[in-house]
Formats: structure tokens, sequence, C-alpha cells
């Protein structure tokens, strides 16, 4: 399997002296190139010995988008982000092919020689699980012949398309809205990862309580990773060591709810007791009572992803790989007193 070669694409790359994805363009017939440098190219692949056989030769669709999402069922950002990319898709005449897969870089080449298989005109992953993209898989989808959108988990994958949210503004604005409603004592229920989402999560909290002076914050990192019994568990770990807290910032709705249920078993009230706040407002308005939480831009998020690959298939200069950070916004309910 693969694109047999006596050397890199990164290779020509550098003797042309241009990124990877010009050079995949040119290999692929896919997207502008100028004619200078497609001449530099084909120079280098001919000094090279760079070869593309004819029965590996990408055909591009012009109606198929691949989606890539992690097989977390309990996380329901990773069920509706694939449906709105769908809907997005449809809108600008394309189809969704979902796959669902540990999205790592273990499973990356197989997950994209199949969407490549299948004649995609774009892949979009979703969720990408590693803190790091490595240079092997970079160079597999910069060479792959279409363009490529990470979304939400970027890997700190510089070159290529990224669709982020900013969840540390959302967690500071979460944070902000319970230091106005008078609480003083504060216990953040997160994940603890070298993730970037994870720690912009933690540090929107961290910077928010600074600003009033609680420098050192609780804290209090789940066992279990998307489940409400996690937050369950975490919300009575917390209150033992911290009995005094009375607002809770969970960086997840299912989190939320997992403490929401931990204080109904033990007779503490919400919000008069503890006041409560969630992340992505998908499930939020329909808990008991309603969840303030972080509404994560789906739509948004989707169109900036399919914009990326329409765009990239109708271009008519060099494309350039392109960074959208999206805000989220703050619902504000019943749950945190309001």
């Amino acid at each position: 399997m693969g694109i047999k070669k006596t050397a890199t694409m990164m290779e020509v790359a550098n003797r042309a002296n241009v990124s990877i994805a010009t050079v995949a363009r040119v290999i692929h017939n896919n997207g502008y190139v100028s004619a200078q440098k497609r001449k530099l190219i084909q120079r280098a692949i001919e000094e090279l010995g760079y070869v593309v056989p004819v029965k590996e030769t990408v055909s591009v669709s012009r109606n198929l988008v691949g989606v890539l999402t992690p097989p977390d069922r309990e996380n329901p950002f990773f069920s509706y982000l694939p449906h709105a990319l769908g809907i997005e898709a449809n809108k600008n005449g394309l189809y969704v092919m979902l796959r669902v897969q540990q999205a790592t870089n273990q499973y990356l080449q197989d997950v994209v020689q199949d969407f490549i298989s299948e004649s995609v005109c774009g892949i979009v992953i979703v969720g990408f699980e590693d803190t790091l993209l490595l240079d092997e898989a970079k160079d597999l989808l910069l060479g792959c012949g279409v363009p490529v959108v990470f979304v939400e988990r970027t890997a700190r994958c510089y070159g290529l398309n990224r669709v982020l949210l900013d969840g540390g503004e959302g967690i500071y604005l979460a944070t902000r809205h319970l230091i106005e409603q008078g609480h003083k004592h504060f216990l953040y229920i997160g994940q603890n990862s070298t993730n970037d989402v994870d720690k912009q999560r933690l540090k929107g909290y961290q910077n928010a309580l600074a600003e009033i002076g609680i420098h050192d914050p609780p804290i209090v990192n789940p066992f279990e990773s998307g489940a409400m019994q996690a937050g369950y568990d975490s919300i009575k770990i917390g209150l033992e060591q911290w009995p005094q807290t009375t607002a809770v910032v969970a960086w997840s709705d299912l989190y939320a709810v997992g403490a929401m249920q931990y204080c109904f078993d033990t007779g503490r009230r919400v919000p008069q007791d503890i006041a409560i706040t969630g992340f992505d407002d998908i499930y939020a308005p329909a808990v008991v009572p309603p969840l303030t939480s972080v509404k994560m831009p789906l739509e948004e998020m989707a169109q900036a992803a399919i914009q990326m690959i329409v765009e990239s298939r109708n271009q008519t200069l060099d494309f350039y790989s392109k960074t959208i950070t999206l805000s989220p916004k703050l619902s504000v309910r019943k749950s945190s007193g309001m």
C-alpha cells in the first residue's frame, strides 16, 4: 500500500523550495499551481527519481467529504458535529462519508487511505486524540491530494487547515458569571490532560479567579473521561476536601449533570446551596434545573470546515492553509441562580 517512490515528497518539496501541499497538487493534478512552481517541482521529481505509478494516482471526487470522528457515544459533541457537517456539506452540493474510528496517529494512515480510495474531495478530522501529530502522519495528510481540516482538537497541526474553539474563553465566561453572582468558593471538575483543549479550559478557570486574588483554586480531575458518573464522583471528592464550595465549574455538561445528581442524592439544592455550570449546551436546557452552559457554535464550526474544502477545491490561486478560531457564548439558566 502507499505511493512507491525512491524519494520522499518532503524531499521534492525541499528541492523545489515549495510546500509539500503544493507538491501534492502537482502530483495529483488537483488545484492551482503556478507554471513556475510546477516547473520547479517537475524538475525536482526528475532529479530525485520520485515516481507516482499510474495505478496509484488519486481520482478526486467532486461531491464526497470523508469525516473521521471518535467512537465516543457519551459525548454529544461527537454526534452533533458530524450531523452539522452533513447538513453544511449538503448545502454545498456535497455528501458526507462518516468513519467512526479512534482519531489517533496510529489509525490515521488506514483511515486516509480508505477515504482516498473512495475518491473524496476533502477530509475532516474531528476530535484528534493525540497531543501531537507525528511528522509521518502530517506528511501523509499534506500529500494525500485533497484538503484536510482538523476541528476542535488539532494536535498543533500547523500547516493544515484548522477550526478551533476558544474553550478557555468559554470557561472564563462561566467562572466570571459565578463570581458576579457573589460566589467565593469554587471547584473545577476538569480533565487532567496535556491536550491543548483541556489545558485552555483549565486556564480560563484559573485566569478568572486570579483576577479576584484566588491563585490556587480547587480542582478535581475525573477518573473517567466524558461520563456523568465521573462528575458525580468528582464533586463528592471535591466537597469532602473543600466543604465550603458553593460554585462548580464543569468541563462538560456530562460532568455538570453528574454533579447535579450527587447534589440531589445528598440533599443539596441547585443553585441555592451549590451553583453549577457546564460546557457544550446541547442537553443543558432539558435538565432540571436548566443548566447554565457554554454554548459551542457547532453550525459555525461545520460551516467553516466545509467552506475550507469548497474554497480549496475551487481555488484559482495557490491555496494557503487557514486557521479559524470561534468564540463560544454563555447560556445562563437556573442552575447558576438566574
